[in-house]
């Protein structure tokens, strides 16, 4: 897949919205009911957005198939995308390409449970999923939850604990990891993005300490920041 020069200027400039990353996560009790407002607190909601899970524990061979509907964000900095320009030369023409980034971060009713994608669309096509992130909270069975996230450290993690990291694109398709996307769509004029993707997740990169499937469908209607590379 060929990358353009400015990619790690947009990279760098997104740095600021990525989630926080490494940090230890225990295994909480049972969820709680729904409050009032049955939103946790959380100010924004957009439907649409699900994230599917299915596997077992390496632990207890305890095995899952959930799906989580995630429609709430917390902030206008989970749900944008920054317009600017990617710059490619070719001999010494120098060739600008318009370039979405588009960060999306999703929760649960409750704030239990987070999906975080990065997306960038340079021009038309060369799309791909910079980095992505979750962490739910999974009833395995109807008294019992256990925490399913993107880890980090592989070959190490089944006996010196599991670290919650975000997962970049390299890693997310390579070391037996996959990750694909379909059926996008953008319309810059009502600002909505939508796709569908799917993929694995080895046990060196999630919790569970094996093999994850997973899947599901991203939908956003997103805030345009403008920016531009300095001359």
């Amino acid at each position: 897949m060929k990358k353009l020069n400015g990619f790690f200027f947009i990279t760098a400039l997104c740095t600021a919205l990525a989630i926080s990353s490494c940090k230890k996560t225990g295994d909480p009790g049972p969820a709680g009911t729904d409050g009032t407002n049955g939103s946790g607190g959380l100010p924004y909601k957009q439907a649409g957005t699900i994230l599917n899970l299915s596997g077992n524990f390496y632990s207890d061979n305890a095995a899952f198939n959930n799906s989580y509907t995630l429609p709430f964000f917390a902030a206008l900095d989970e749900n944008n995308v920054i317009v600017g320009t990617e710059t490619a030369f070719e001999g010494e023409t120098e060739i600008d390409t318009l370039t979405r980034v588009f960060n999306i971060t999703r929760r649960d009713s409750l704030n239990n449970s987070i999906l975080t994608f990065q997306f960038i669309a340079p021009g038309v096509g060369d799309s791909y999923i910079s980095y992505f992130h979750f962490n739910v909270l999974s009833n395995i069975t109807s008294t019992s939850y256990k925490r399913i996230y993107t880890t980090s450290a592989p070959g190490t993690e089944r006996t010196s604990g599991y670290t919650e990291s975000t997962l970049g694109y390299g890693v997310l398709n390579s070391d037996g990891n996959t990750m694909t996307f379909s059926n996008l769509h953008y319309n810059p004029t009502s600002e909505t993005l939508s796709f569908d993707y799917s993929g694995t997740l080895t046990g060196n990169y999630n919790s569970t300490g094996n093999t994850l499937t997973l899947s599901g469908t991203v939908k956003a209607n997103v805030k345009v920041e403008s920016l531009r590379r300095a001359k």
